[in-house]
């Protein structure tokens, strides 16, 4: 039996309780996969552990390219690098969301895209806008490929979009 803040009382079925993970691992495997390996407690991290260890590769994954989000309104995202981590040498571009035609259209005219980088490289990039969770992977893909921004700056994002955002701000690095 719970007893709620209010003083009413309930006999759920199941508790699910998450207020922070203690690992406790029953075998091998989950001491090197998932929550259980004490790392990065995301799902979409533990896939790609899960698949690196039935493929028989024993690399660890590069932290510096897992995506973290917070689903919001707006969406919170980021890859890489984070800004108080910069070395002097860094550049660091932020637009405004505001710049995008397709924020007005959809009336979510808050938040910026951030993206670190240096030597011609994205290193992070942070995001706060609608569809942040969906252009958070078009900044990973290039970090993860070494693309060049001189090479990104190449390619032609459709109008208007979000992710035409991360177009206009290479061009101001």
């Amino acid at each position: 039996t719970v007893t709620l803040k209010s003083g009413a009382t309930i006999t759920p079925s199941f508790i699910l309780y998450a207020v922070g993970r203690i690992p406790e691992p029953i075998d091998s495997i989950e001491t090197i996969i998932g929550d259980a390996c004490g790392q990065i407690q995301l799902a979409h991290y533990a896939i790609q552990q899960g698949m690196s260890f039935v493929s028989g590769k024993t690399t660890n994954l590069d932290k510096n390219l897992i995506p973290s989000v917070i689903y919001g309104e707006p969406e919170i995202a980021w890859v890489g690098l984070r800004e108080q981590d910069c070395t002097d040498d860094c550049q660091k571009i932020s637009l405004p969301i505001t710049a995008l035609g397709k924020s007005w259209c959809d009336d979510a005219t808050e938040g910026f895209i951030k993206i670190i980088a240096k030597n011609d490289k994205i290193l992070g990039a942070h995001i706060v806008s609608k569809e942040a969770s969906a252009l958070i992977q078009q900044i990973l893909i290039a970090m993860q490929n070494d693309v060049k921004i001189s090479k990104l700056k190449e390619v032609c994002f459709a109008h208007p979009t979000y992710s035409e955002g991360i177009f206009e701000a290479l061009f101001r690095l």
